[in-house]
């Protein structure tokens, strides 16, 4: 992502329009505008400590029903989980703002902050369920996935719920979706590697008319 100073910021506001009056001052300029500083403020305050990628962070809820996990994908999305003791599972994601589409910088910031606190609870507390020795995550060895990316989508995103160890079980689940799916929907399956997401399968296509 590009680095923007504070004084290239205020010198786009105060450019004069054709028409007359500032480039600030305009509808879609004060929110360019708006959004120049936001992203100025989050490079600015750039945690001193980072993440790893497609690693999970994950701790066991205090009534033995669950657990929480989070992972950071290659594109340093957010996805939160809950997933119950018999494996059912539910899941979210935050993306990145600006360049990677996401509309809650916030939010996605407290995950990043929820995902340092289970990180260090597991390292200062460690639970039994699969964190013995208080190792803070557990890295995804061989992960997959299903990435899709419908007509209006600039990008192709993970398919929340969609992420198992079994290459074989991901590419069933994305023939199905693309049968259940909607003309020009793309389903493919892919492979969560430390160095970022790598497409593994075949594209397939929605099947139903729009």
């Amino acid at each position: 992502m590009a680095l923007i100073t504070g004084l290239a910021i205020e010198e786009a506001a105060e450019m004069e329009l054709a028409e007359g009056g500032r480039f600030g001052d305009s509808l879609f300029g004060g929110q360019v505008i708006e959004a120049a500083r936001e992203l100025l403020e989050q490079q600015t305050n750039e945690p001193a400590d980072p993440l790893p990628l497609c690693e999970f962070f994950e701790r066991s809820d205090d009534m033995g029903l669950g657990r929480l996990r989070l992972i950071l994908d290659g594109d340093s999305d957010v996805s939160i989980a809950v997933i119950t003791n018999e494996g059912e599972m539910a899941d979210v994601e935050f993306c990145t703002p600006f360049s990677g589409g996401g509309r809650s910088p916030k939010v996605r910031e407290a995950l990043l902050n929820l995902a340092r606190a289970i990180r260090d609870e597991n390292a200062t507390n460690p639970l039994d369920r699969g964190l013995a020795g208080g190792r803070s995550a557990i890295r995804i060895e061989g992960a997959f996935a299903v990435a899709w990316k419908a007509p209006d989508q600039d990008a192709w995103g993970l398919m929340p719920g969609s992420l198992l160890h079994d290459f074989d079980a991901v590419c069933s689940q994305v023939q199905a979706l693309a049968l259940a799916g909607y003309a020009e929907t793309q389903y493919s399956a892919v492979k969560i590697e430390r160095s970022g997401v790598i497409p593994v399968g075949e594209i397939h296509w929605g099947v139903k008319e729009l």
